[in-house]
């Protein structure tokens, strides 16, 4: 089975594939996928492809990425999975199969993967894989009039709700002016250098690194946004953010939280008011993000006055599976691990 570095090659095949599949411009724009999967210099991606008969064509395909896992510290090469897809025409639940066996073939520590209600089901039923976490998503409502049909139907109902909105308006504008924590969009390389250092040292996590920062968020064809995170005008973290458009609303994601220290309780609650503010000043609708809340930073998320959404109310759950890991990699050493949006290619 053809296990390629992606270059410029493997970027057309993949865009030829993803058109059998999606609908959604952003899985066949040149630009997204050299970005995903040939910017990350020090991490290089492979596609794993299975080709028909015919040699011009593939029934499935994978994506094989090399990321480094922190541990605290210590570095562990891993192998994290995206895009498995069998093409439409050739679609069998045997092309997953052989493409799945095929996801050890780097020879890292440990094989994480990424799943949808369909992959879930093999992962788990079929491969026995591990589920070490589930992602678990939160939200806040700003204008609430915009997110749901059935206030857009109702003319009167409408009104009332903008009540709401021009309240926390009005409400914001005063704690922002008394909020002991505050986001300057002004990231300086030093900043950046002593934070790192300080969340590395002490979390489990796949690698944030300045070259990841630059990549990820910096360089990405996305309009994305990077915070320092000031307690009382000290820097205490990196914030990453993207405003983004679903069904006619607008959402401010909550890619990262790269924190120095553990999260504090009044630190906690002064950047979910914090990031209220600023999301009102992007004129967003909603805010939205989706983290493993078994990592005592990210829990923080989940508190009043932000709200825990149900997996009812997604397209689907979100567990993140492990599999052929190392002997020195043990599963429940990986259940509260900080991960985020920004691990995800998802956004």
């Amino acid at each position: 089975m053809p296990q390629i570095p992606f270059d410029d090659q493997q970027c057309n095949i993949f865009i030829r594939d993803s058109k059998t599949h999606y609908d959604n411009p952003e899985t066949s724009n040149p630009e997204i996928i050299r970005w995903k999967f040939m910017g990350f210099q020090s991490h290089p991606s492979y596609h794993l492809s299975i080709p028909n008969s015919d040699k011009q064509s593939n029934s499935g395909r994978a994506v094989l990425n090399s990321r480094t896992l922190n541990f605290q510290g210590h570095y562990k090469k891993i192998t994290q999975v995206t895009d498995l897809l069998s093409v439409k025409s050739k679609a069998s639940l045997m092309t997953f199969i052989e493409l799945i066996k095929q996801y050890r073939s780097l020879s890292t520590d440990g094989v994480f993967h990424t799943s949808n209600e369909n992959s879930e089901k093999i992962y788990s039923n079929f491969f026995k894989f591990k589920e070490i976490f589930e992602l678990s998503a939160f939200a806040f409502p700003i204008q609430p009039q915009k997110l749901i049909t059935f206030f857009k139907r109702h003319l009167f109902l409408s009104k009332i709700i903008e009540i709401y909105s021009i309240a926390l308006f009005v409400l914001m504008k005063f704690i922002k002016s008394v909020n002991p924590i505050s986001l300057s969009n002004i990231v300086t390389p030093d900043q950046v250098s002593i934070l790192l250092k300080d969340f590395s040292s002490r979390e489990v996590s796949f690698l944030r690194s300045e070259e990841f920062l630059t990549w990820r968020y910096l360089n990405a064809p996305y309009a994305y946004k990077s915070y320092v995170v000031y307690f009382r005008k000290k820097p205490i973290g990196i914030l990453a953010a993207r405003l983004t458009q679903f069904q006619g609303a607008y959402f401010f994601l909550v890619m990262d939280y790269i924190s120095s220290a553990p999260i504090g309780a009044w630190e906690g609650f002064g950047l979910r008011l914090a990031l209220i503010s600023e999301a009102i000043a992007q004129n967003a609708d909603a805010i939205f993000g989706l983290f493993n809340r078994k990592n005592r930073d990210l829990a923080t998320f989940f508190q009043a006055p932000f709200l825990a959404v149900n997996d009812k109310m997604l397209p689907h759950r979100s567990p993140i599976f492990a599999s052929s890991l190392a002997p020195s990699l043990k599963a429940e050493e990986l259940e509260r691990m900080y991960f985020s949006l920004g691990d995800l290619d998802y956004f």
